[in-house]
C-alpha cells in the first residue's frame, strides 16, 4: 500500500545547483600515476574510511593491501608492510571488496565468501565464511556485521537480503528480502497450450542492497529498486521505515550502453512450477532503480544518490532518519567524474566538504585521484 501512495508524497522542493570546487592545496605534491600505479578500472580503489584524527585508508583490491593519506590528502604509507597478495596465481584469499573501520583499531574486510578482521598493523584477528556475495556491509561491533547481498537460485532470479551476521558463530539473521516481499509479479497468459509467461517486475543487474551504521548504533538496510528503507537496532528489531521520494532514476549512461548490446540476446526460458518464465533483461522503464547510492553523513543526515535522466548531472536527496525530505541537490561534478555507481562507494561528505575517489576528466594516464571538494552554490536554483 505504501508504493501505491508513495507518487503523491513527494515536496515540491526547490533544487539546488551546487558546483564541486576541487580544493587546490588537497593532496597537493602527490604522483597519482604512482600511488593509484594498479588502477584498472572502478573495482580497484573503491572504498575509502575516515580515521578519528583525519587520515584515511583506501582499500587496493590488486594486492589486499590499503593506501593511507594524512588530512590534507598527501599519501604517507600502505598500511600493512606487505599485502596478503602479490600475484592472482599464488593467492591465498580473495581481493577486497568492501570495508568498514571501527573503532579506529579494527579493519573489516568482505572478500568473495569470507569475512576477514585485521588490527591495523595487519594481524587477522578473525575470519568468517559465509555462504553468498556481500554488496555491502557495515561492522556494528567486534563481532556483529550489518550485510546487504545476493543469493543464487537454481533457475531463478537471484535472491537479495539484508541482515546481520555474528563471526563467531557465522550466524546469518535476514532481515529484509527481495524475494518474499519486494518484487511485484503479474502473469499473463502467452501460449497457445494455456501456459502463462510472468512478466517479473525485478531488475537482474540494477538491484543493490545498502546497509548503513546508523547513529544509534543500529543500521538502515534497502534495495536500490524500491523507494523504502527499514531501520533496525543492532540486535535485528525493526525501528521504523522510511518512504524515499526519489523518481524512478535511470541506468548510468555506460550500464545502458551495456545492456543495449545485450537487450536482444536473451536467455533460453524455462519452466517454473507451470510457469513459463523469460530470463530476458531487456531495459524496461519499471526496472530503473529509485537511487545508485545512500550515505549517512556527519551531521546525521541520509543522501539518497540518483541520475534523473541519461546525461544528467547526479542528485542527491537530504532525509533526517526519521523520513523528513529536507533538500534536493544537483551536483555538478565539473572535471571531475565521481565514483557513484553501486559497485562503487569512493565517496564521504565531512563537516560540509566532499571527499571522493574521482576520476579527473581531462587527466592523462592514471586519471584515478583522492579529492576534496567543496560545495560552491550555483548561480541560480530551479523548481523541480
Amino acid at each position: 500500500m505504501l508504493a501505491l501512495i508513495w507518487p503523491i508524497l513527494r515536496a515540491d522542493l526547490e533544487k539546488t545547483m551546487v558546483k564541486l570546487t576541487v580544493a587546490p592545496n588537497f593532496g597537493v605534491g602527490v604522483d597519482w600515476g604512482e600511488v593509484f600505479s594498479g588502477y584498472q578500472g572502478r573495482g580497484t580503489y573503491k572504498n575509502l574510511v575516515r580515521m578519528s584524527d583525519g587520515r584515511w585508508i583506501v582499500a587496493d583490491s590488486r594486492t589486499y593491501n590499503f593506501l593511507v593519506f594524512d588530512e590534507n590528502g598527501r599519501f604517507l604509507k600502505m598500511l600493512w608492510k606487505t599485502g596478503l597478495r602479490k600475484a592472482e596465481s599464488s593467492s591465498t584469499v580473495n581481493r577486497p571488496e568492501w570495508i568498514s573501520l571501527l573503532a579506529d583499531k579494527y579493519l573489516f574486510v568482505s572478500e568473495p565468501g569470507r569475512i576477514r578482521v585485521f588490527d591495523l598493523e595487519g594481524k587477522e584477528i578473525r575470519s568468517t565464511a559465509i555462504g553468498h556475495p556481500v554488496q555491502c556491509f557495515e561492522a556494528l561491533d567486534e563481532r556483529t556485521v550489518a550485510i546487504a547481498g545476493s543469493m543464487e537460485r537454481t533457475n531463478l532470479p537471484k535472491r537479495y537480503v539484508a541482515g546481520l551476521i555474528d563471526l563467531e558463530t557465522g550466524k546469518e539473521t535476514i532481515v529484509m528480502d527481495s524475494i518474499e516481499s519486494r518484487p511485484r509479479k503479474k502473469a499473463v497468459p502467452m501460449t497457445a497450450d494455456g501456459n502463462k509467461t510472468m512478466s517479473v517486475d525485478y531488475p537482474y543487474a540494477e538491484i543493490r542492497g545498502f546497509v548503513r551504521k546508523t547513529p544509534e548504533g543500529g543500521f538502515l538496510a534497502g534495495f536500490s529498486n524500491w523507494p523504502e528503507i527499514e531501520i533496525y537496532d543492532k540486535a535485528g528489531k525493526q525501528l521504523r521505515i522510511i518512504m524515499l521520494k526519489t523518481e524512478r532514476a535511470v541506468f548510468e549512461k555506460r550500464v545502458i550502453d551495456a545492456y543495449k548490446t545485450m537487450e536482444d540476446i536473451g536467455k533460453p526460458k524455462f519452466l517454473y512450477k507451470g510457469v513459463i518464465i523469460s530470463s530476458r533483461f531487456p531495459i524496461f522503464s519499471q526496472n530503473n532503480p529509485y537511487y545508485y547510492n545512500l550515505i549517512i553523513n556527519d551531521e546525521r543526515k541520509m543522501l539518497v544518490f540518483y541520475f534523473p535522466a541519461e546525461g544528467d548531472n547526479p542528485v542527491y536527496q537530504t532525509y533526517s532518519l526519521d523520513g523528513n525530505l529536507a533538500q534536493e541537490v544537483v551536483l555538478d561534478s565539473g572535471e571531475l567524474e565521481l565514483l557513484l555507481t553501486p559497485a562503487a562507494e569512493g565517496i564521504v561528505f565531512y563537516k560540509g566538504d566532499l571527499y571522493a575517489l574521482a576520476e579527473k576528466k581531462d587527466a592523462s594516464g592514471i586519471r584515478l585521484r583522492f579529492v576534496k571538494c567543496f560545495l560552491k552554490l550555483g548561480s541560480s536554483s530551479e523548481k523541480n
